[in-house]
């Protein structure tokens, strides 16, 4: 019955405050509805009308717990009924968060437990995540978060489907290693890259470059940008076929990826060329063909969708075709080289004057030749040149690749017998001979007339050398003709890649030598610099060497001394002569050395630098 005297109780305090006094406190203030202390209230209320009918109340009110909390009354209720009349105290109440307010989030109090907790501000409101690499920073759930444009495939940076040029500067200085490409050197793995898109509605001509770079890679993949296969790729990675980074061709509509990694990370130019209607004004620059190693044509190039804009001696009339222009700053052996790689049999290949010739190229073209492949050399003086790719015949149209490398003509200078055959000796002979610009089979001609030709002498040992390094399985082999008359040179050499001089110990005297040299000046030094080679084998009693001094292709050359026993050291490991020579070596007798005033020294002696392999590039 403690729930009753608990009533009495209070009833019995509240007469004891005065009756009619309107003051209320926390005790005056009625329990909420259905809170149990309201029950018991009317229980003795009920008390007080009726004598014993307080009895059965409480009963019922005892059967009404035991159904609702599922265990007998202790008297336990009656406190908590006691203490939901009192006032819950706010734990939040006094309490200041304001120190946990961010850029991002704001101090609040957990009511409860009264504890400061951080809440996030809206999303999207504007902030700065202290970070320079970063654009559109802005609250996302809590945190300041910015995009860094062009880092991932994710933040591509976009590319407009816009016909003509469009230049994209960019540069590396916030760009991180994101993404491996399928071409450029392995270090190429490690550089940071940047990323680009490009949606395309309809069939375009696209060429992409990249300019102000040093040892860059360019990768053009489709729509699946993170792990999709490359559809062109190209690095310039010192390669004398890649100066120029570049991708070229005629893709379908879709959604395109561009990636640009570079191994000196600066500043960069993306141009992207989208079809180009006019061959002139976007005549893609090759540069200075003096100065660079050589350009390659990009991955994909073709004359797919192109115009006709010009036409040569050997054809092109109603082909499609594609213009390059190029400068030379000074008189250079150009090498061209042009092949067909799918859909047309036959192509054209045009050097013309100045850099926008349109229609037959006439009197401006220069050089010319038709069908596939085109391997050719010639020599043009300092200018303006433009570079014509055309079908062969009208319709004709389809992908190529192309190479325009300096050439040089080559003089070697050898001082070593070859009455026996050694390794160092060998690999020099055959290094020289490697160094002619036909790339398929060199045309080696021997000068013999007054060489030992007998079997197992010196020519032959010369020749067995250049045969075992330069026979089948071998990319390129050796083909040999013998000249037996110094007259008969004019007319034998333009079939020649190469002039081999055999050291001349038969010759009846010296001044025999100056005579033929004299007349071969006539000759040599226009075929060397169409890309020829000549390769002279001497020994100190030969002085073979008169035979060249004439032409002034060595200048300054004259006799040496006999280096016979002494050591010999590699000094230029990196000429390609040096390829493979061990180093230092004892020379072999009637060994000698050389008086020259030009070219690479190639090997000399450790103890008077005198030379006694010299290198010479022409012009």
């Amino acid at each position: 019955m403690r729930l009753r005297w608990l009533v009495v109780a209070g009833w019995i305090g509240g007469l004891g405050c005065g009756g009619g006094d309107d003051s209320t406190d926390a005790r005056d203030v009625p329990p909420e509805t259905g809170d149990g202390l309201e029950v018991a209230a009317d229980a003795d209320a009920d008390a007080d009308a009726g004598g014993d009918a307080d009895a059965r109340p409480d009963a019922e009110d005892g059967e009404e717990d035991a159904a609702e909390d599922g265990v007998p009354d202790d008297g336990a209720g009656d406190a908590d009924a006691e203490d939901d009349g009192a006032e819950i105290p706010d734990v939040c109440a006094g309490v200041d968060c304001s120190s946990l307010d961010g850029v991002c989030v704001t101090g609040a109090c957990d009511p409860a437990t009264g504890a400061c907790r951080t809440e996030p501000r809206a999303d999207g409101l504007p902030c700065d995540d202290r970070d320079a690499c970063t654009d559109g920073d802005a609250c996302r759930a809590g945190a300041c978060r910015g995009t860094r444009p062009g880092d991932t495939c994710a933040e591509a940076l976009p590319i407009a489907e816009v016909s003509g040029l469009t230049v994209y500067p960019g540069d590396f200085s916030c760009a991180r290693n994101d993404y491996r490409l399928s071409c450029g050197r392995t270090i190429f793995g490690t550089l940071p890259d940047r990323v680009y898109r490009l949606e395309l509605t309809a069939p375009r001509t696209v060429r992409l470059s990249v300019e102000r770079a040093n040892r860059e890679t360019l990768e053009l993949r489709g729509a699946d940008c993170e792990t999709g296969a490359a559809l062109g790729c190209d690095d310039d990675g010192g390669s004398p076929a890649t100066d120029l980074t570049w991708i070229f061709g005629y893709y379908p509509p879709g959604v395109y990826h561009v990636f640009v990694k570079e191994e000196d990370p600066g500043s960069y130019e993306l141009n992207v060329l989208i079809d180009p209607e006019d061959h002139c004004e976007y005549a893609l620059d090759l540069g200075d063909l003096s100065t660079s190693p050589g350009v390659g044509s990009a991955s994909g190039t073709e004359t797919t969708g192109a115009a006709d804009d010009a036409s040569t001696s050997c054809g092109g009339a109603g082909a499609s075709d594609e213009m390059y222009r190029f400068r030379l700053s000074s008189r250079t052996l150009l090498r061209i080289e042009l092949q067909s790689s799918g859909g047309m049999s036959d192509l054209v290949a045009a050097v013309a004057r100045g850099t926008c010739p349109a229609g037959p190229l006439g009197a401006d073209e220069l050089f010319c030749a038709a069908g596939t492949p085109i391997r050719a050399s010639q020599v043009f003086e300092p200018g303006e040149y433009s570079f014509l790719v055309d079908g062969a015949t009208a319709g004709a149209a389809g992908r190529y690749d192309f190479r325009l490398v300096r050439a040089y003509g080559d003089v070697v200078l050898i001082g070593h017998d070859f009455a026996a055959r050694r390794a160092s000796a060998d690999a020099l002979l055959v290094n020289a001979v490697l160094t002619a610009e036909d790339f398929d089979v060199v045309d080696v001609l021997e000068y013999v007339q007054y060489a030992d030709v007998a079997p197992g002498g010196e020519a032959a040992n010369a020749r067995a050398a250049i045969v075992a390094a330069m026979s089948p399985p071998a990319l390129r082999t050796a083909r040999f003709e013998t000249l037996a008359d110094s007259g008969s040179l004019a007319a034998r050499l333009p079939a020649a890649d190469v002039l081999l001089i055999h050291e001349q110990e038969l010759r009846p005297d010296t001044a025999t030598l100056d005579a033929i040299g004299a007349a071969w000046a006539a000759v040599l030094p226009a075929w060397v610099e169409t890309g020829g080679t000549v390769i002279l084998l001497d020994s100190a009693a030969a002085e073979t060497w008169r035979l060249l001094a004439p032409s002034g292709l060595v200048p300054g050359l004259g006799a040496g001394t006999d280096a016979t026993g002494t050591q010999l050291a590699v000094v230029s490991a990196s000429d390609p002569v040096a390829r493979g020579v061990s180093t230092p070596y004892i020379a072999p007798a009637d060994s000698t050395t050389f008086a020259v005033a030009t070219g690479t020294s190639v090997v000399q002696q450790t103890t008077t630098g005198a030379t006694v392999v010299l290198h010479r590039a022409v012009p």
